[in-house]
């Protein structure tokens, strides 16, 4: 019983130390990787600033996208705490009604924040360092 205990407290340290990773403010860069089919980094809006933060238990953010518009949503986790998930300013809509909602997926990799964009399909890569 002791064990069982010991192994439930080990697995929620680790999980909190995850989340706690996720937590702070990045800056955010476009890495284009060859893969994309047009520029959407130039329609889509992305982070350029990303301030992750915890309220009440729930994964809150703050940006700035890349023409300087600033808003905050909530994001949620996937992955066992290790990814964070979000709309753009919480799923505004798009331009159209047939269009799909842009979705950030965003984890931790080499102590960067490594981030996809996909609609209903792979749009483009960010990265974002730690704002120290």
């Amino acid at each position: 019983m002791k064990a069982f205990i010991l192994t439930i407290a080990i697995l929620l340290t680790s999980f909190s130390t995850v989340a706690e990773k996720l937590e702070g403010t990045w800056e955010i860069k476009v890495v284009p990787d060859g893969k994309e089919q047009f520029p959407w980094w130039q329609q889509i809006k992305y982070p350029k600033t990303l301030e992750v933060y915890k309220q009440a238990g729930t994964f809150k953010i703050k940006f700035t996208d890349q023409f300087d518009h600033e808003c905050s949503g909530t994001a949620m986790t996937a992955n066992n705490g290790r990814e964070l998930v979000f709309e753009y300013c919480g799923g505004l809509g798009t331009k159209y009604d047939i269009a799909w909602g842009s979705i950030h997926h965003a984890k931790i990799v080499n102590n960067q924040l490594n981030g996809t964009v996909t609609t209903n399909q792979y749009l483009f890569k960010w990265v974002g360092n730690r704002v120290e």
